[in-house]
């Protein structure tokens, strides 16, 4: 099924508006405060084209997406099935299993995003917590503590050093090769860690020791990729009303703003996907309450966590477990978001059809026992 409104969906709530206004924000070197201007007038543009399409903006939520799952059923016949969700559609099988739960035989939850949880009040806690686990798992490592030395405290140090006095990049415009001025503060340059895939985590000591040493070449790469142009905006006003109407109306502003300000390192660094001023401006209804409560449930769950996701943290998987009392909780070493499309190590899936074979069993897959906290690499191999 393609949820409503995404890419394939009739309507698609495409917003280039909003891929333009971040391209150009970047390119402009905007402060929070102008660029928090520049999106709210790309979503106010969008939101009116996609209301002249006819299109009602309130009606895109998890639990009409969920009700289109239900529907779809009902036409197909299915009188039992099993539900793999992902991410943001781990919030989908929440509500399916509290509205509709009397055809679900099982359900996985792969990097599972609570409906209670406040995603936004936290997250860039989250974030420095995970980027901990990889640097106490690093100093656990005699190599990796031998080949980088203090690399936390470094770390933290240099951005700290760099919200002060931001590192002063040049780089080419990709189309019109005017040369370009960039400053990255400290709290850009977590993206060393946010951008990078479960096969990557190993060479992220190194990477970051270069950075500390005065190579720039991954922050270089990664402007480079960041000016090659605009997106497309696909499914983003889709995103917009599931955020402002579920997520925006249960989160306090003010923890919002202490969030932003709470860590040195990456002082400035908002928690929120969509500020304040944004939701505002998409102005689509809150749901009722009982979206941002916590579902209890019978159903055989196998939840999957990657443990260095800050996305989804493992906590928030492993609090989930006292509403479920027939779930299971598997945490991937050293892997990130969403351990099932970990193409270059199938085991995330195996680990769920596993399950779907057996819901009443938690796996126990050789390829799950293998997984290892990561080898890091160093500069002598």
């Amino acid at each position: 099924i393609e949820q409503r409104g995404t890419r394939y969906a009739k309507p698609h709530l495409d917003c280039p508006e909003w891929a333009k206004a971040l391209y150009e924000s970047a390119l402009s070197q905007l402060n929070d405060q102008q660029q928090d201007s520049l999106l709210s007038t790309a979503a106010l543009a969008c939101r009116q084209r996609l209301q002249k399409q006819g299109i009602d903006l309130n009606q895109y939520h998890t639990k009409e997406i969920a009700a289109d799952i239900e529907d779809l059923r009902k036409a197909l016949q299915i009188e039992a099935y099993n539900l793999l969700t992902i991410s943001y559609s781990t919030k989908i099988a929440q509500v399916l299993m509290r509205d509709y739960p009397e055809h679900i035989r099982s359900v996985v939850m792969d990097s599972p995003l609570p409906l209670e949880v406040n995603y936004d009040e936290e997250s860039v806690g989250n974030l420095l917590e995970a980027i901990d686990r990889l640097f106490a798992d690093c100093e656990r490592d005699s190599k990796c503590q031998d080949a980088f030395p203090n690399l936390k405290e470094r770390f933290y140090d240099f951005l700290i050093e760099k919200n002060r006095q931001p590192l002063e990049i040049k780089a080419k415009h990709p189309k019109t090769q005017e040369e370009l001025t960039i400053y990255v503060k400290g709290k850009d340059l977590v993206t060393l860690f946010t951008a990078t895939s479960t096969n990557e985590v190993p060479f992220l000591p190194m990477e970051i020791n270069k950075l500390l040493n005065n190579d720039l070449s991954g922050v270089r790469k990664q402007l480079s990729e960041l000016l090659q142009g605009p997106g497309s905006g696909a499914g983003t006003g889709m995103r917009l009303s599931v955020w402002c109407a579920e997520e925006y109306p249960f989160v306090s502003q003010e923890k919002v703003k202490e969030e932003t300000r709470a860590y040195a390192a990456v002082d400035g660094l908002s928690p929120s996907v969509f500020s304040e001023t944004v939701c505002r401006v998409w102005s689509v209804q809150s749901v009722p309450a009982i979206e941002n409560e916590p579902v209890k449930s019978e159903i055989p769950v196998l939840l999957i966590s990657g443990e260095y996701d800050n996305e989804t943290p493992p906590k928030w998987a492993k609090a989930m477990t006292q509403n479920l009392p027939n779930s299971y909780h598997l945490v991937f070493k050293g892997w990130k978001h969403t351990p099932t499309t970990n193409w270059g190590n199938p085991c995330g899936m195996a680990v769920a059809n596993a399950f779907f074979n057996n819901p009443t069993q938690k796996p126990n897959l050789a390829c799950f026992q293998q997984i290892e906290t990561p080898s890091f690499s160093t500069p002598d191999e």
